[in-house]
């Protein structure tokens, strides 16, 4: 049998590659459903030419009523034997051998009416035209009954009469029924097939639409879901920004103050520099309750950009992002490229960008225990764009999540952490009219690529 793919795929969805073995298991299945829907029928049939008998050879009805009631015992039998599991998984073989049970009794009223001088082949050609027009089984079965009849009538015939006498219109029939049989019982089959085909590349089309449904269902409710949390998240956002702007703004004023208060000039150069750290660290705060509220309000980013060149934006960030990953036992390394470029951005929110980057490749390789581990920032320039590549040795993200990783409540390779940061990250780097990517893979380490505008 031909394979399913190369005969029935031309339109719709491809077939399985256990298409042959399907159909023929939905083949045995509608060939018993027809035996035993057929059967009874077939055998009152059988049972009711019984008459022309009587009317053919009176002195034979017994014999022939005979052969009749012997013929059905084994197709009674069929009925409830195929329903079984038994029946099932034969039930080729059990319907082959009920219609050569019942060829074989109407071979044996043609012997006893003479030979090819009887006209009883006709009730073998009217079980050929049965079989060829009804019957759901393979090409093989239908050549092997048609064979084995037409060789058992013939020998039969032969021995009776002696010869070929009165066989032209036998032999003709027969086997010009014989060809016809086959020809349907081919037709039938190649029917059957592309309709199953057809059947089933349907299935498989509702299937994969069902499933694309309940796919976007699940991202719908999954939206839902995040915009409620976002809706959320934006009401304790605001709350908290006004009730820690009191207090920040306390802060800054009395480290104004303190520095208003320090006479001694030593000292004041002391007060001045801690007094910065502070004032750096609440703008800090400030400028994340800022980005929080900017990203789950979807008000429009507020920048306040300034035409920097490279080397003065990434020495003091690669200094701060070294200062930090020493202290938590991390390799730090820094090259850059091109310094001397200038684009325009948002310093201090630039430095967030990166700050946020490197702060979760240290969580991760602090989560996993990697042995070594290592962060870098790779600054290079290229006719249009300042390109920065952060890469951390950690245990990578699956190529899967590359999209959905900046989108809010997804995290992956840390122990902690909510989901925002990255989405944050991306407003930012958007904002200033840049791009960012993730280059990572499941066991290789992770690499987050900025592209921002020249100038």
């Amino acid at each position: 049998m031909p394979p399913a793919n190369n005969n029935h795929n031309s339109i719709g969805p491809e077939l399985p590659d256990n298409f042959s073995e399907v159909f023929l298991s939905a083949e045995l299945e509608l060939l018993g459903k027809q035996m035993r829907a057929g059967l009874p029928i077939g055998i009152a049939l059988y049972l009711s030419f019984a008459a022309l008998d009587w009317l053919v050879a009176p002195e034979l009805f017994s014999t022939f009523l005979l052969l009749r009631l012997v013929a059905i015992v084994f197709p009674l039998a069929m009925i409830p034997l195929s329903k079984s599991e038994f029946g099932k998984k034969r039930i080729r073989g059990l319907v082959l051998m009920t219609f050569l049970i019942g060829a074989a009794s109407m071979v044996a009223m043609c012997y006893l009416l003479g030979g090819f001088a009887s006209n009883y082949f006709v009730g073998l050609i009217l079980m050929m035209f049965f079989v060829g027009l009804f019957l759901p089984w393979s090409i093989r079965d239908n050549i092997v009954f048609l064979g084995l009849l037409n060789g058992s009538y013939f020998a039969a015939c032969l021995d009776k009469s002696g010869g070929f006498i009165n066989a032209e219109m036998p032999i003709a029939f027969m086997l010009g029924s014989t060809a016809l049989t086959h020809l349907a019982s081919s037709i039938m089959q190649d029917s059957r097939r592309q309709s199953f085909a057809m059947q089933l590349q349907l299935d498989i089309q509702r299937d994969a639409e069902i499933a694309s449904q309940l796919k976007t269902i699940s991202m719908l409710e999954e939206i839902d879901e995040r915009d409620s949390r976002l809706v959320a998240v934006g009401q304790i956002a605001s709350t908290l920004a006004h009730d820690m702007r009191g207090p920040l703004t306390a802060i800054i004023n009395r480290a104004e103050l303190l520095r208003i208060m320090t006479d001694d000039s030593k000292q004041n150069e002391m007060v001045d520099s801690e007094v910065n750290a502070i004032e750096q660290s609440v703008r800090r705060v400030n400028s994340m309750i800022q980005e929080l509220l900017e990203f789950v309000s979807g008000r429009e980013v507020v920048l306040e950009q300034s035409v920097t060149v490279i080397k003065d934006l990434l020495e003091p960030i690669a200094a701060e992002s070294k200062m930090a990953l020493q202290h938590s036992g991390i390799e730090w390394s820094f090259l850059m490229q091109g310094g001397e470029n200038k684009l325009l951005v948002d310093c201090h929110r630039f430095a967030r960008i990166i700050e946020n980057i490197v702060n979760n490749a240290r969580d991760a390789l602090l989560s996993s225990k990697i042995p070594e581990p290592k962060v870098s920032l790779n600054a290079s320039t290229d006719k249009n764009h300042l390109i920065l590549r952060i890469s951390d040795n950690g245990p990578g993200i699956p190529k899967d999540m590359a999209n959905s990783l900046f989108q809010p409540y997804t995290t992956a390779g840390k122990a902690q952490g909510h989901g925002l940061g990255l989405a944050i990250v991306r407003n930012l780097v958007t904002a200033n009219g840049g791009s960012i990517s993730l280059d990572s893979d499941i066991g290789s380490g992770s690499s987050f690529v900025i592209k921002l505008p020249l100038i």
